[in-house]
């Protein structure tokens, strides 16, 4: 019940997980998301693990390129999960994704990231509300994290090009 950024109490090397969905800027003058994720990542013991919610534009926006480079100076990303559109309807119409980090261990160039592009989680939205529907593909998308399959449209286990964290240029289309 205090502010991350400025309690003393904030404990460092601490937490072995984080599971964090940071509020996302309305303004110029809000805290940026990946102020959060710095902040969890301090939180980490070594070789710790952080999954966070954040803004798609994190992982592909040039202006986001420099904060992307310094994450991996020190830390791994393991995943990156494109989550469906609606998930945040009715209250926001953000489009996000997971990233998957473990602190500590800087990222090699030929390390294989697991991009996967998750559309069905077993909702739909109806007035207003999600409802439970059949077809989540959530087992799919730990499998593939897991086993680092490449399947068109859905999935793609592949070293970085560049800076880029987005999905949508590693992920081969479906025929």
């Amino acid at each position: 019940r205090a502010d991350a950024f400025d309690d003393a109490k904030f404990p460092t090397d601490a937490a072995t997980v984080v599971l964090m969905n940071p509020p996302f800027p309305h303004k110029a003058s809000d805290t940026p998301p990946e102020a959060f994720v710095d902040r969890a990542m301090l939180g980490l013991k070594q070789r710790g693990r952080a999954a966070v919610v954040l803004p798609s534009s994190l992982l592909g926006a040039s202006k986001k390129a420099a904060w992307r480079k310094a994450v991996l100076k020190d830390n791994t990303l393991h995943a990156v999960i494109t989550l469906p559109g609606e998930l945040f309807q009715p209250y926001a119409a953000a489009t996000t994704a997971i990233i998957v980090l473990e602190k500590g261990v800087p990222h090699r160039a030929d390390h294989e990231v697991v991009f996967c592009r998750l559309t069905e989680d077993g909702f739909r939205l109806r007035k207003g509300v999600r409802l439970p529907r059949p077809g989540s593909q959530i087992d799919a998308v730990l499998a593939a994290v897991r086993k680092k399959t490449n399947t068109p449209g859905f999935s793609a286990a592949a070293p970085l090009v560049g800076d880029d964290w987005a999905p949508g240029i590693y992920i081969e289309a479906k025929p």
